[in-house]
């Protein structure tokens, strides 16, 4: 046999046992959700119901949103529960609306965050999931804010530039005509 063919028969069966002990990890793990979720306090919300929530929110016209947001709004200063107040997160994490706030979307989820361990895994994902959306918003406001800085201020030399270019073709334009 071939030096070739002996390394590919080795390559080979070593990726055998290797995708055959992957196969496992999914099944232990969802064997471990599976225990904790019976020992953990009842669903205060349903990790499904956000998500089916925001997929419907992103067939809503501009104006449905607005209504969807005040109602929910309004439901949620009356009753503050975990459902809505995830549903007010996920609408202030949507872009180009009036009620559109990335760090009103922070201060909503921070006191889930807070109690994170109160949560079954699957609340716990959603909630760091959108934890971590949260953060990359904010860091990208940051950023573009910081460049929007810079932009102004490139745009005000530039000005600037300008300035000082028509004044010294004005100073040069007597110059000329004396020639």
């Amino acid at each position: 046999m071939s030096r070739f063919t002996s390394n590919f028969l080795t390559i080979f069966c070593a990726c055998i046992l290797v995708s055959g002990c992957a196969g496992m990890q999914p099944l232990l793990y969802s064997e471990i959700i599976h225990k904790s979720e019976k020992n953990a306090a009842p669903l205060s919300f349903s990790p499904e119901e956000i998500l089916i929530f925001n997929s419907r929110l992103a067939n809503l016209s501009p104006h449905a949103s607005d209504i969807k947001y005040k109602h929910l709004n309004e439901s949620f200063q009356n009753q503050k529960n975990d459902t809505e107040r995830l549903k007010l997160v996920i609408l202030a994490l949507t872009p180009d609306h009036t009620f559109s706030s990335h760090k009103k979307a922070q201060a909503l989820l921070k006191p889930m965050q807070e109690k994170i361990s109160d949560f079954t895994p699957r609340q716990q994902g959603l909630i760091i999931l959108l934890g971590r959306l949260v953060a990359e918003r904010l860091e990208v406001d940051a950023q573009l804010a910081a460049e929007k800085k810079r932009a102004d201020t490139l745009a005000q030399h530039l000005h600037e530039l300008k300035k000082i270019e028509e004044i010294m073709n004005l100073r040069e334009k007597p110059s000329l005509l004396k020639k």
